[in-house]
């Protein structure tokens, strides 16, 4: 990938040698220990849980519904997220969905967002508007302006705003079987092109 600092090839070679790096992507890492907790917990907080199949299965959708959204893989995607089961639930279908997610601080302003956006060509900005503090809908919009390649805003938790995506409403709309088809073919391109790489 251009811009990405690769470690030397003898020194994959010695990690593919040992075990202690496989040919195969994160995403496929995940979808087998998911397979092999299936009734674990995942996630827990106060009266909630999330094993591991429930988070698979969401993960899953939203990989789908990012696709559907015009996101191919590769693409980087902003999130400005705070700690909570959607922000797994979003990555985790980055991940799957063969994208990059470029994790910030909710701190972070125009300086650090727009320098990164516009660094990583980031074609989505994931936003939280839980906060009372500050208006991340206005200022996503506003990024938008300064970075370009920024074609959407999806808000991942809090409140739906006008002109921005609901992750809940996007998962919603994707059916669990085809996301799980989706994500299978999208694991195996990225494992086939590791391969390739490695071979």
């Amino acid at each position: 990938m251009p811009g990405v600092t690769y470690p030397p090839i003898a020194d994959l070679e010695r990690y593919l040698a040992s075990g202690a790096l496989e040919a195969r992507s994160l995403a496929a890492a995940f979808r087998e220990s998911f397979d092999r907790n299936k009734g674990r917990i995942a996630l827990i907080g106060d009266g909630w849980s999330l094993t591991y199949d429930a988070l698979d299965i969401l993960s899953d959708r939203a990989a789908l519904a990012f696709a559907k959204l015009g996101l191919q893989p590769l693409d980087r995607i902003i999130f400005q997220v705070g700690n909570s089961p959607n922000l797994v639930v979003a990555v985790l279908g980055c991940l799957k969905a063969g994208l990059i997610p470029l994790c910030t601080l909710h701190a972070h302003r125009e300086v650090e967002i727009a320098g990164l956006g516009n660094h990583a060509a980031a074609k989505a900005h994931f936003i939280d508007t839980s906060s009372e503090n500050f208006d991340f809908h206005g200022f996503s919009a506003h990024i938008r302006t300064r970075v370009p390649s920024l074609q959407r805003t999806v808000v991942v938790n809090g409140k739906p705003v006008a002109d921005a995506l609901v992750m809940a409403e996007l998962i919603d709309a994707v059916d669990a079987e085809e996301a799980r088809a989706f994500v299978q073919q999208c694991v195996m391109a990225l494992d086939t092109k590791i391969r390739v790489n490695f071979a």
